[in-house]
């Protein structure tokens, strides 16, 4: 099973693990494919995930310390640095295919990535054209070993 960080890092961490890759707000929106107001709050965040209002994902969080080199289980592998971070998945199969390839039952990665079950099978829904953030896809590739760019290595 995946070892996964279910601590949101409040605002101050953000900005330190911003800080530490020497990137500017608007790099790091550019990277998790998010305006640069969006990032802002996320530097700005006093919230816990439980509260429904933090602006960071468990994903993104992940996502956030292995290019920081701050994940206390992974490390990254980076085959190509020109194009670390990949855009948001083009729609809901794309996202299934990826949880299908971890071996994660979708009850299991929503807890994983701290989502409520409904929530997550919406991401998964042909329905559904809202899947996920670039930063939680990038994560979930990585989970997937499916990043064109990144491997997980363990610490």
């Amino acid at each position: 099973m995946f070892k996964v960080v279910q601590a949101i890092p409040d605002g101050n961490q953000v900005t330190a693990l911003r800080k530490k890759m020497c990137l500017t707000q608007t790099q790091l929106a550019d990277m998790f494919g998010i305006s640069l107001r969006q990032w802002q709050r996320k530097e700005s965040m006093e919230s816990e995930l439980n509260t429904n209002m933090a602006p960071m994902k468990v994903g993104e969080a992940n996502f956030l310390l292995l290019l920081a080199d701050e994940h206390p289980y992974y490390r990254l592998k980076i085959n190509n640095p020109e194009d670390v971070v990949r855009t948001a998945p083009h729609d809901a199969e794309e996202v299934r295919q990826l949880r299908i390839k971890t071996g994660i039952m979708q009850k299991d990665l929503a807890v994983l990535l701290g989502y409520k079950v409904a929530s997550w099978k919406s991401k998964e829904s042909p329905r559904n054209s809202g899947t996920l953030k670039p930063g939680e896809y990038n994560f979930l590739m990585l989970l997937a070993n499916a990043h064109p760019n990144l491997e997980l290595v363990e610490k």
